[in-house]
């Protein structure tokens, strides 16, 4: 039994199925045709209406024939807007058939916009500390300044069951006060010249702290010096002093850009926002091309005339609604359910996030290009989230690494955003100015880079 390979009107070759496969030296029939229909020629007259109707029976007669490989034209003709529809919609009905997925797309950016903004950058509340207490005059007053809801005291007859609490984490920190701290806290106020040693050691309050979680250690810290600076300006208007008198000799002034009380959370939501963006849109296209390459769709859609270019346009299309859907879902509940306030233009926020997704999508398809295997491009992409998080100064500043990793994590695709994001956000500035332009710049210049290894490398891929 012969069969006969036929592609625009012309039979490519005749032969018997064993010895077409051996003869192309391949493991099926799809991939003998698939290997005519790329060398084949005859594109250039097909589309003018020259169809051709004689057999070729030369391609499987003639042993030495070598097809001409096709050059670089062939591969990147001028796209099709047909073609391009048709990736889009095989794309949205994949999409559909995944229903559960698709509602997960949508629901991920909330939930972790949710989980990231409750759990992150408040202040802890009702924090255990041992607190030993000799003085009934002011040591009473100074831990009535201390708010129950952020520090919860639990009272010692001893340094040594203190000191047990902290060890055994049932407590963060322990504060003594001694006996004669109201005495030695008076002359320490009234007569600071002749103060001894032994009444500047009895006028202190005594901290141990259990310094392995430093977050919560420094927050005991600034609560602990607030609310003895709140004891001194008391005792200042009881004793007549002057304003100020007894504080540490600094004025805070107005801020220039952001506010004093401003949480941590304002300083983390321009990182958050970018990062989400980015990385969803990353999740979203990183196995794109491995899954049609494994159900054989990118070889069929090949065989049609499709090209790489519109087959990753088909891709954009579709993933690109869903993320300007994530983009609205995270900023909606940022900037108006967790109140992050923002003092810049709106439309240039949203442009800076839509970029960044873009870029996230270009990456994912780059890695989806370059890898066969979904455990392959999932490595890569969970791979590449913490090293871009980390060296773009979402998390730390950028100017505590060390001076060579500071110029590298510069040139990467999130970190001059994410300043650029902050500029916006947090001080108001516009387009004009150069460190929100730049951001713009360098999100443009990675996304084509993205798009140009993409396509050298489905060239190159193909040519082969």
């Amino acid at each position: 039994m012969q069969v006969g390979l036929m592609r625009r009107g012309l039979i490519l070759a005749e032969s018997k199925p064993a010895e077409l496969i051996s003869q192309y030296n391949v493991k099926t029939l799809e991939d003998v045709f698939f290997h005519l229909c790329r060398n084949d020629k005859t594109d250039s007259y097909a589309r003018k209406g020259r169809y051709h109707t004689k057999i070729s029976a030369s391609l499987t007669d003639n042993k030495d024939f070598e097809p001409n490989k096709p050059g670089c034209m062939d591969y990147y003709r001028p796209p099709s807007i047909r073609r391009i529809g048709a990736m889009t919609i095989k794309n949205f009905l994949r999409m559909w058939r995944t229903l559960i997925l698709l509602v997960f797309q949508y629901l991920s950016p909330a939930i972790q916009v949710c989980i990231f903004c409750l759990a992150i950058g408040s202040d802890p509340q009702h924090v255990n500390v041992a607190v030993l207490n000799k003085d009934l005059i002011l040591g009473v007053r100074y831990l009535d300044t201390l708010k129950e809801e952020k520090i919860h005291q639990i009272k010692v007859d001893s340094a040594k069951e203190g000191e047990d609490l902290v060890l055994n984490g049932n407590a963060w920190a322990l504060l003594s006060i001694g006996e004669n701290f109201t005495t030695a806290l008076s002359e320490r106020m009234i007569c600071p010249v002749n103060l001894s040693e032994e009444s500047a050691k009895s006028g202190s309050i005594h901290v141990r702290l259990d310094y392995s979680d430093k977050m919560m250690a420094e927050y005991l810290q600034r609560n602990f010096l607030h609310g003895f600076e709140v004891l001194l300006h008391e005792l200042e208007e009881e004793m007549g002093l002057p304003e100020q008198t007894t504080v540490v000799p600094f004025l805070y002034d107005k801020p220039i850009y952001g506010s004093s009380t401003s949480p941590f959370l304002d300083y983390m939501a321009c990182g958050l926002v970018l990062s989400l963006v980015f990385f969803l849109a990353l999740g979203l296209t990183s196995m794109s091309f491995v899954i049609d390459k494994k159900e054989g769709l990118l070889d069929r859609c090949t065989v049609a005339g499709v090209t790489s270019f519109e087959i990753m346009c088909g891709h954009i299309v579709t993933q690109f609604g869903v993320m300007a859907t994530q983009v609205c879902i995270i900023l909606l509940l940022v900037i108006e359910v967790f109140n992050v306030e923002n003092r810049g233009n709106i439309f240039l926020i949203i442009l800076l996030a839509l970029m960044q997704g873009m870029c996230g999508m270009t990456y994912g398809f780059l890695i989806s290009c370059i890898c066969n295997e979904e455990s392959s491009a999932m490595m890569l992409a969970v791979g590449s989230f913490y090293p871009l998080l980390l060296l773009s100064g979402t998390i730390w500043p950028i100017e505590s690494m060390p001076t060579a990793l500071q110029h590298f994590s510069t040139g990467l695709p999130q970190t001059l955003a994410m300043k650029s994001m902050r500029w916006i956000l947090s001080r108001g500035r516009g387009l004009t100015w150069r460190p929100v332009y730049i951001g713009y710049l360098v999100t443009c210049g990675w996304t084509m880079f993205f798009i140009l290894n993409i396509l050298v490398y489905t060239y190159c891929i193909f040519s082969n």
